[in-house]
């Protein structure tokens, strides 16, 4: 008769869905990321223009290297009221220790000019110059592969514990 090794079924258990909650935690950020992307794309579109447009520094500590980020501001009306917008995408705009980057952001857009932002109509004190990117959706299958992976072990793990004989009590 053969004896159960019921310790290494229960860790690979553990380990099967160990796997699958990380591939699960990148699902939904990926799913997230995909859908508010989506989301923004059936914003209302209205006309703005730019006040501000420029580099800003910040330095966190003595010993912490100068950051740069792209500030932006700019006025659209939304159901003839008036409204202030800071973001260029849903994300904030980021800080980096690159000052070329906020560089090349401020240089595309000038005080004065016109622009196309996306109202939420559901809060229009909510608007975005440019959308994000749907590539999220489109590379969710990577770590849905995890998902199922890890359930597969959990699920063999458990149909060996099952077909096994108990060891008996002597």
């Amino acid at each position: 008769m053969k004896e159960r090794n019921i310790g290494g079924q229960i860790y690979l258990v553990f380990i099967g869905l160990a796997v699958a909650a990380m591939g699960g935690i990148f699902v939904a950020w990926l799913w997230k990321g995909y859908t508010s992307a989506k989301e923004t794309r059936t914003w209302t579109q209205v006309s703005g223009v730019i006040l501000e447009s420029a580099v800003q520094e910040r330095v966190l500590g003595p010993s912490i290297p100068m950051e740069f980020a792209f500030k932006l501001t700019y006025e659209y009306s939304f159901e003839r009221k008036s409204y202030l917008g800071e973001r260029l995408r849903v994300r904030e705009n980021p800080w980096s220790k690159e000052r070329k980057k906020a560089e090349v952001l401020a240089g595309r857009f000038h005080i004065g000019q016109e622009v196309t932002a996306f109202v939420n109509p559901e809060n229009p004190a909510e608007a975005i110059l440019e959308h994000e990117t749907k590539a999220p959706g489109y590379s969710i299958w990577f770590p849905c592969l995890f998902v199922i992976g890890g359930l597969g072990i959990v699920l063999r793990a458990l149909w060996q514990m099952s077909k096994k004989e108990p060891r008996p009590l002597v």
